[in-house]
């Protein structure tokens, strides 16, 4: 049995939403987990969780939303004055503007960071690369689409 499967509980489902809601990250869970369950973990482990327990793998995209949320409320906020719920509980006097547009444009670039277009132009041969290779490839392009959320 690897080790991942010896340290993941169905309870991380619930923590990692709770987590996240509060505008914190993924790779901040594993802080999280230290702390509380006294776990050491890497956030590659996160992501193998998360692919091979359904469950997580829910919890983190409900995650990853409410993470959003919790910005967007922010950025709702600094137009209407009023303060989200989250930050009157933290006692806060104020939203940085500068900073939820940084955590927007970077943590959502999908929704939110800036366009650019990129115009390729050129013939790519598929008989050059083996079959293995355009394997190898295409794992390695999810693999860095599934890291960069």
């Amino acid at each position: 049995m690897s080790l991942y499967n010896e340290k993941y509980r169905p309870e991380f489902c619930d923590d990692i939403i709770k987590h996240m809601s509060q505008g914190k990250s993924l790779t901040s869970f594993i802080a999280y987990l230290y702390d509380k369950y006294e776990l050491r973990i890497t956030r590659k482990t996160i992501l193998n969780w998360a692919s091979r327990h359904e469950d997580f793998g829910t919890a983190v995209e409900v995650g990853k939303s409410r993470a959003l949320a919790f910005f967007e409320a922010l950025l709702i906020s600094s137009t209407t004055g009023v303060l989200p719920k989250q930050l009157k509980d933290q006692e806060s006097t104020g939203v940085n503007m500068s900073g939820v547009v940084f955590a927007l444009k970077t943590r959502f670039h999908k929704e939110y960071g800036d366009m650019s277009k990129l115009e390729v132009s050129g013939t790519i041969k598929n008989e050059t690369l083996t079959s293995e290779q355009r394997k190898q490839i295409a794992q390695r392009i999810l693999l860095d689409d599934q890291t960069s959320e």
